[in-house]
């Protein structure tokens, strides 16, 4: 019986096998695909006459700084005509039209394999007329507030119509257009646009905003649109922590201290560095004041006052670190000290614990004395569990400490009958 179940599992996965291997080879093999159509002007259909038209491979990837690939160029005739044949195998093309003084052109290509057992043969995709419309170049500058340039500025413009697709959406009616600014500012948009109003997206420097213009007309009567686009620096907000006793060139003895700003709906969050400084910085819609807290944990939870308008800076937190619970470890009725124990303090929430309780390892304390540590202040659960088999495994106590309060908790143990 097991040797007629291993012959049908080993039967099943040589045909499952040799099915994949069949689908790749039907897949990857490459196939003879004709592109063809007519390039025409989009306001009177008239035929464009040496529109060079190039097949691309798209990576699989969306990543846009991932190179593409021109697999093959042509140009259409007197009357407009183009055909192209080239071996496609599997993967993502498009064919992109382009003439001086229009807008490049694109449409995404797909060629669908035979089915098992047709014959290969050449596979047509007629693309009709593709049409071209008349574009114009548009360029500038981006300046500060002095008018100095922003080097490196990266802006963009979203669903410029007519135009090539994204790779990421191919089929989408526009595409978004991307500019880099060089050193001196400088931009130029590869891509040409066809008459209309388009708006401007801020994407780079971060800690920069778009002031104006926030769009802008490309016309038919002007070959190029000249653009002066101004930005701004965010507001932010700069401060440190200041911890009593440690000096201000001093690194702070608490590691990965964060900073949460709340303004309205918008949520900031910020680790401060080895000296305890940090920033915030305002998203672009964002101006009204920030309330500031640091969450408990190594320190005393902390809320600033009053909130913090935009533009403040070197601003003083001053916080305390966390205290800690003495704990004394006897034996009820006795009074007997006991020495090996583990115990942990939990903040709680209600009856509800505010993380989970890991227990330390049990060690020796003289005199069944011991300090917890990182205990901040507000609603507590000691928990003390004695290693020692005669007595009860765990006990706990509910308790509040207050802010620079150490409380001493005594803990007692029945010991077993």
């Amino acid at each position: 019986m097991r040797r007629a179940s291993f012959l049908c599992f080993l039967l099943s996965f040589l045909v499952a096998a040799g099915a994949a291997r069949a689908h790749d080879a039907l897949v990857t093999a490459p196939m003879k695909v004709e592109v063809k159509g007519v390039c025409v002007a989009t306001e009177d259909q008239k035929p464009l006459a040496g529109c060079v038209v190039r097949v691309m491979s798209l990576p699989l990837s969306a990543d846009p700084a991932l190179p593409e690939t021109e697999l093959l160029r042509g140009a259409a005739d007197a009357a407009g005509n183009f055909s192209v044949q080239l071996d496609l195998p599997f993967g993502f093309f498009e064919a992109r039209f382009e003439i001086e003084g229009r807008c490049q052109v694109g449409r995404a290509l797909s060629p669908k394999p035979p089915a098992p057992g047709e014959e290969a043969k050449v596979i047509v995709i007629d693309l009709g007329n593709v049409e071209l419309p008349i574009g114009r170049e548009v360029r500038g500058a981006v300046l500060d507030e002095s008018g100095a340039p922003v080097a490196g500025a990266a802006i963009r413009v979203p669903a410029v119509k007519g135009i090539a697709p994204h790779r990421e959406q191919h089929g989408a009616p526009g595409l978004t257009l991307r500019a880099v600014a060089d050193a001196e500012g400088r931009f130029r948009f590869e891509r040409r646009f066809p008459p209309g109003n388009y708006q401007i997206l801020w994407e780079l420097p971060q800690e920069r905003e778009l002031r104006s213009p926030l769009r802008f007309d490309v016309k038919l009567e002007t070959p190029a649109t000249e653009l002066e686009i101004r930005t701004g620096v965010l507001p932010m907000i700069t401060g440190r922590i200041v911890l009593p006793g440690v000096a201000k060139d001093q690194p702070l003895p608490i590691q990965g201290l964060e900073v949460v700003g709340t303004s309205g709906k918008q949520i900031y969050r910020t680790k401060v560095d080895a000296l305890g400084r940090f920033t915030i910085r305002a998203r672009v819609q964002d101006k009204g004041p920030v309330l500031l807290d640091i969450p408990a944990g190594a320190i005393e939870a902390y809320r600033h006052p009053a909130a913090v308008a935009w533009g403040t800076q070197d601003l003083e937190l001053v916080i305390q670190s966390a205290g800690g619970v003495e704990v004394l470890v006897v034996e009820a009725g006795t009074g007997a000290p006991i020495e090996l124990f583990a115990a942990l303090c939990i903040p709680m929430d209600g009856d509800r614990p505010m993380r989970d309780i890991v227990w330390p390892e049990a060690a020796t304390h003289p005199g069944g004395k011991a300090k917890v540590n990182e205990v901040p202040a507000g609603d507590c659960m000691l928990h003390v569990w004695a290693k020692a088999p005669e007595y009860a495994s765990a006990k706990q106590v509910r308790f509040t400490r207050k802010a620079g309060e150490t409380p001493v908790l005594r803990v007692e143990f029945e010991r077993k009958k």
